[in-house]
């Protein structure tokens, strides 16, 4: 049975909450990267891959990196710091178009990556600093399932408001025009880019959620710091 007091915490609603809005952001990402490099850039699903490559290698970078700074700076700092560049990944990609360079291609994926990467330390900390010790199974899976049911709610209003978006511009159109191919290519990246920006958003409202989990408890502090150390 499931003690529902153990979200009492400001620090688990608010850990859970974050999580919630991380996985619906990361689901984003996964999706969108490799569909725009296939769509609008007319490269193959092989090179849509090795593009999301780069976020998907700076993730457990920042995982590695947000054990240390959590142990050092604080959980909120480090957490609420990788959300707020999360959201500036989602930023730079609104500057992706039909013409992309190497270098803009990598530096909003890595940045997001890292920060994304970075939260998941001091998350899992505040929550289970918290709890019972015979809890903290059930509430680290908890966070699992926060971010789980974020990528799912992310996935479905992806697809429906994202293709929606994309379908009422298209159909504005009109079908024989000698610009038709161009001006589709140009829906595509405006519905990219507003599904950024409203990623975007919400890995900023991530972070406000973050701040809430407060300053580093002592027993997380030690024993992030102790792990550093013993590795």
């Amino acid at each position: 049975m499931l003690r529902l007091a153990m979200f009492r915490p400001r620090a688990a609603w608010a850990s859970n909450a974050a999580t919630l809005l991380l996985g619906a952001g990361l689901i984003t990402m996964l999706i969108s990267v490799p569909l725009f490099v296939n769509l609008v850039l007319v490269e193959s699903p092989i090179e849509g891959g090795l593009t999301l490559l780069r976020f998907t290698i700076a993730v457990p970078v920042g995982a590695l990196a947000g054990g240390w700074l959590a142990g050092r700076f604080g959980l909120r700092t480090t957490a609420t710091i990788g959300m707020w560049l999360g959201a500036a990944g989602f930023a730079g990609l609104l500057a992706w178009d039909r013409e992309l360079s190497e270098a803009w291609r990598s530096l909003p994926q890595i940045a997001g990556g890292f920060g994304f990467g970075l939260v998941i330390a001091p998350l899992s900390a505040a929550v289970l600093a918290r709890v019972r010790e015979g809890e903290r199974a059930t509430a680290a899976s908890w966070l699992t399932l926060s971010r789980v049911a974020g990528m799912l709610v992310g996935a479905a209003l992806l697809t429906s408001n994202g293709l929606g978006r994309f379908y009422a511009r298209a159909g504005a159109i009109e079908f024989g025009s000698p610009e038709f191919t161009a001006l589709v290519a140009e829906a595509q990246v405006a519905t990219f880019r507003e599904v950024w920006a409203v990623a975007a958003l919400v890995m900023v409202a991530a972070g406000v959620l973050t701040w809430l989990i407060g300053r580093r408890p002592r027993e997380a502090g030690e024993r992030l710091s102790s792990w550093w150390e013993a590795h």
